[in-house]
């Protein structure tokens, strides 16, 4: 049998802020410079982010360092993942101390002890715990953690294990009215989730297979530097026709291997990096609105939060009732560029 999603949880921050509030009210006077940054902030892919900052405007004008905005991840990321970890236990009807494997990723602040171990001592898991903690990976990382928890389970380490997603963005906006900087202050937000798998047989999302794949001669085509001020991505303009063009063969080939094709496969969770990244996929793979309804809606109410995002998708999946033996595949990318799939078939 293969492991099983037993359960989701998902966490964020009690500060929710309407994107064009946003901007006119926290980021307007440091990108007032470029004409078309109103004009980005207005999308309407994205209606509302969430952020541990309860004043943004307040934060960013005191010019905040990386000590200080690694200070903010230190002292709010661990409850945050908190709440998803106990959500996605309390949805798999886990109890912490019988886990034997936890994989902690994040690429938005740095911590020792990490958050691993504050997830172990404070939920109570057993001092035998096998702790996996990824850093510095981005938006596709719920992936490689997802790969750690199935080889532990599938080699007999553990019998249940739990993937954490912990990722504080909105710590690292960035002052400067290039066009680049506007485009990614304007997409990710804060958020965790949480994913509980079980060895055993019995309901949820049984993982039939994952699949990685890098393109290594676009790697700068996203980037994640640490400054004085913090982290600084760079999203290029081109990785939404890039993540076209490769990723259909790319999938439709790693389908055929296990003689499947896009239309057998009834839902999607793609990582909505942008609107436009979603935008391409759906027109490669000629996906109906609905099947992307998932990862637009989650880009609309929460924005991009990096690795917790494909978590966030897959409880809204899971949410709308699959039918037994529906399957449903899920698609993340991030630097490198690398795309990072999941097969998963739902049994009742």
């Amino acid at each position: 049998m293969n492991p099983r999603i037993a359960g989701i949880g998902t966490a964020l921050p009690a500060h929710r802020f309407a994107q064009d509030r946003l901007y006119a009210e926290a980021l307007e006077p440091y990108f007032r410079d470029n004409p078309k940054a109103g004009k980005i902030f207005a999308h309407p892919g994205i209606a509302y982010r969430h952020s541990v900052l309860p004043d943004p405007a307040a934060f960013f004008a005191g010019r905040p360092g990386a000590g200080a905005r690694n200070a903010v991840y230190a002292a709010e990321a661990p409850g945050l993942a908190r709440q998803a970890v106990e959500a996605a236990l309390a949805s798999a009807g886990f109890e912490a101390a019988a886990l034997g494997t936890l994989v902690t990723t994040t690429c938005t602040g740095y911590m020792t002890p990490g958050i691993d171990l504050k997830l172990a001592a404070t939920l109570g898991m057993a001092p035998g715990l096998r702790r996996y903690a990824l850093g510095g990976m981005g938006c596709y990382a719920a992936f490689p953690g997802l790969n750690a928890a199935l080889a532990s389970l599938r080699s007999g380490e553990a019998e249940r294990a739990v993937v954490s997603c912990t990722e504080l963005c909105t710590l690292h906006f960035q002052v400067g009215s290039d066009t680049d900087n506007v485009v990614t202050t304007s997409l990710f937000a804060d958020g965790a989730s949480a994913i509980a798998l079980d060895a055993a047989p019995g309901p949820g999302w049984q993982v039939e297979a994952t699949r990685t794949a890098t393109l290594y001669d676009t790697a700068e085509h996203m980037t994640w530097h640490l400054t004085d001020t913090g982290f600084q991505m760079y999203l290029s303009a081109y990785v939404p026709m890039i993540l076209r063009d490769a990723v259909g063969s790319w999938l439709t080939g790693w389908l055929a291997e296990r003689g499947l094709a896009v239309g057998d496969v009834q839902h999607w969770g793609i990582h909505p990096g942008g609107p436009r990244i979603l935008d391409g996929l759906q027109a490669a793979f000629g996906l109906a609105d609905a099947q992307l309804a998932p990862s637009r809606t989650v880009l609309r109410e929460c924005g991009n939060m990096s690795s917790a995002t494909v978590f966030f998708i897959l409880d809204a999946l899971t949410a709308a009732g699959p039918r037994p033996g529906e399957r449903a595949v899920l698609l993340a990318f991030g630097p490198g560029l690398t795309m990072e799939g999941a097969l998963l078939r739902w049994e009742a």
